[in-house]
């Protein structure tokens, strides 16, 4: 990294603390982040040269993110934090970010979301929070699913 990150900070991926976010990008490379730090991941673990600081590669992301989530569909990643979002292309953020998660209608904040990509002919994407979870089809105009949010304890 350009400043090597101070002992006892963050930039420690081994260090037993969970990480905040971890996503792909369109170009398949994928991503760790935890408080100011982000990290390459290979097949071995971090790639040499990290963690980075979020802010010099991520500009306008904020650190501590809540989730994020790399959307096929829109070969777009969503970054998650509080009641926030941000979209990406690459590492450069869209113009006109970040926006208010209230888009999603019923969502306010989410402690982690996921794509999960072809199933049944559909495309879907998933936010969880406070043990619940919400579903959101492709092309359902941002809203949930009918029936959401559920119980992580009750299966799709």
């Amino acid at each position: 990294p350009v400043n090597p990150p101070p002992p006892g900070d963050d930039a420690d991926i081994c260090s037993g603390d969970s990480l905040d976010a971890i996503t792909r990008l369109a170009n398949g490379t994928v991503y760790a982040f935890r408080g100011r730090y982000f990290w390459q991941l290979g097949e071995g673990g971090a790639l040499p040269g990290y963690p980075q600081l979020i802010e010099n590669v991520w500009q306008g992301l904020p650190a501590n993110l809540d989730a994020a989530m790399f959307y096929e569909i829109n070969g777009k990643t969503y970054f998650f934090k509080g009641g926030q979002y941000w979209r990406f292309t690459g590492d450069a953020m869209d113009p006109g970010y970040p926006r208010s998660i209230s888009v999603w209608r019923t969502v306010r904040d989410i402690d982690a979301a996921l794509y999960y990509g072809d199933w049944d002919g559909k495309t879907r994407a998933y936010f969880f929070k406070d043990g619940q979870y919400w579903r959101y089809t492709h092309g359902a105009s941002a809203r949930t699913d009918s029936g959401y949010p559920r119980p992580l304890s009750h299966p799709a």
